[in-house]
């Protein structure tokens, strides 16, 4: 529930960004807007790792596997990361083979390891330090280092060091964070029968951490590289319903789906959001889940009874994002699913393949 919570201002904030970065800035406010932007990504994490905590508990955590290669998964990772490194100064120093390293795994959640584990090296390494991210494969296993030259890690911490809340000492605590995300690495890790330990030579000494994951056969189709659609491919201008009973986040929502040449209707409630796709006739409803007076799902549910409203994309965003909450909404007539805070470029996507569709 405080996960859920959280979300909504996030969400908000997520949106109201683009604009601004998109607006002409003096200096001094550029780099403010790069620590917002930093604090922005990690505030994501902490609601993200709550959230994961949730599941860990009760055993819900779902996986996605796919075949993907390692280099891809690490790309990842380090894009998100690479900000702070760099505002730190750290060196870094990737070292990745050249041929392929196929995995069969939830690649986000692979990422979320891999990123994690770059994250509390860059936030444990004092300014200026060396951030080593090695990959190598061993026989039927690959192995994936990352170390540091930061604070390092007590002998007596060592053997609780993945256990929950768990921080290495006064220096970690001051630094901020959950402890949660070591527990979070070794449990994914785990769910993909792969393992992680931790080395130490000491406080002052560095840190370095080891994962270990089953290599996979490369895929008999490779997936070919997506192109960018022409202007005929991105389809004609949709109608869109968003419906959300936070006010910032419509807001900063519909700038940014006007920006992408869509027309967009506004609702605070489910009662209004039906009055309004009744009259407005919206091509695309986005859709809140805990709404004032009628609730996300009823709203859903009363538009999918109406025979008009069949070729109507409805598409949840909400912060309830656990595999149960999908199925839900599924079964109430959504379309997709989306969690908070939604990737601007995702949901920019999203209406572009609706648009397609009605072209």
């Amino acid at each position: 529930m405080l996960s859920h919570e959280l979300r909504n201002p996030v969400a908000a904030i997520r949106y109201a960004l683009p604009p601004i970065e998109k607006a002409s800035l003096d200096q001094t406010a550029q780099k403010a807007l790069a620590v917002i932007n930093r604090q922005m990504a990690r505030l994501v994490r902490l609601v993200d790792d709550l959230l994961d905590v949730t599941r860990i508990a009760t055993g819900k955590i779902a996986l996605r596997r796919e075949p993907v290669t390692l280099q891809s998964v690490i790309d990842t990772a380090v894009e998100a990361v690479s900000p702070a490194i760099h505002a730190a100064r750290h060196e870094f120093e990737l070292i990745v083979p050249d041929e392929p390293l196929w995995l069969e795994v939830d690649a986000h959640r692979i990422a979320q390891v891999i990123g994690n584990l770059l994250t509390n090296a860059a936030k444990y390494t004092p300014r200026g330090g060396k951030i080593t991210l090695a990959v190598s494969p061993d026989i039927d296993q690959v192995v994936i280092r990352v170390k540091d030259s930061g604070m390092g890690i007590a002998e007596d911490h060592l053997p609780r060091l993945f256990e929950m809340f768990m921080q290495a000492g006064p220096a970690e605590e001051s630094k901020g964070g959950l402890g949660v995300g070591l527990t979070l690495a070794k449990r994914l890790v785990e769910l993909h029968s792969g393992s992680i330990e931790a080395h130490s030579g000491g406080l002052g000494r560095g840190a370095e951490f080891v994962v270990r994951l089953p290599l996979a056969p490369p895929p008999k189709t490779m997936i070919t590289e997506q192109r960018q659609p022409s202007a005929s491919e991105r389809g004609r201008r949709l109608k869109v319903l968003v419906v959300d009973d936070n006010d910032d986040f419509v807001q900063m929502l519909t700038l940014a789906i006007e920006g992408t040449g869509h027309e967009v209707r506004k609702a605070l409630d489910g009662q209004t959001a039906i009055s309004a796709a009744l009259s407005y006739r919206p091509d695309v409803v986005l859709l809140d889940l805990d709404l004032p007076i009628v609730s996300g799902v009823e709203v859903a549910r009363e538009l999918r009874r109406r025979g008009e409203m069949a070729n109507m994309r409805i598409v949840a965003i909400t912060g309830w994002g656990a595999e149960q909450d999908r199925r839900h909404t599924l079964e109430a007539g959504f379309d997709y699913h989306l969690t908070k805070p939604t990737d601007p470029e995702q949901l920019e996507r999203l209406l572009r393949a609706f648009a397609t569709e009605r072209s």
